[in-house]
């Protein structure tokens, strides 16, 4: 029982350690986001629309790194993402990064189907067929 709690407990410091760790790095990667935005042309973007999805510390060299993706309107983007590299002394080594500018002009407003007569009277509407009224 008593080696159950030691593990315990080590299991318990080591995700708070971990935790404390990936907001030092996350603290840095925003400050450096916010430094380089402009240069990399993505003026219009916020660091609160990437989200991060992964942290990984190197055991061997002690070097971190996080994955980004972006989101726009709480929906997660494919084929973006924003990667910083840091070395074992917390200092940005590399960073790659493939996010879209400007996503209010290229992404199409949704709207709400209420059910499938809304749907197929949309469909019409964009094909731009004749629309009976009486479905």
């Amino acid at each position: 029982m008593l080696a159950k709690i030691h593990s315990l407990i080590l299991i318990l410091a080591t995700a708070l350690l971990s935790y404390g760790q990936s907001s030092f790095y996350l603290e840095y990667a925003e400050a450096y986001f916010n430094a380089n935005k402009q240069e990399w042309g993505l003026s219009e973007i916020n660091f609160h629309q990437l989200k991060l999805k992964n942290f990984v510390q190197d055991q061997h060299n002690g070097a971190a790194h996080l994955y980004f993706i972006q989101t726009y309107q709480g929906l997660e983007l494919m084929n973006t993402h924003f990667a910083v590299h840091f070395s074992k002394d917390g200092e940005v080594v590399f960073t790659n990064q493939q996010l879209k500018s400007i996503l209010s002009q290229r992404i199409n407003p949704t709207f709400l189907i209420n059910n499938k007569t809304h749907l197929l009277t949309k469909v019409g509407q964009y094909l731009n067929l004749p629309v009976n009224k009486e479905m």
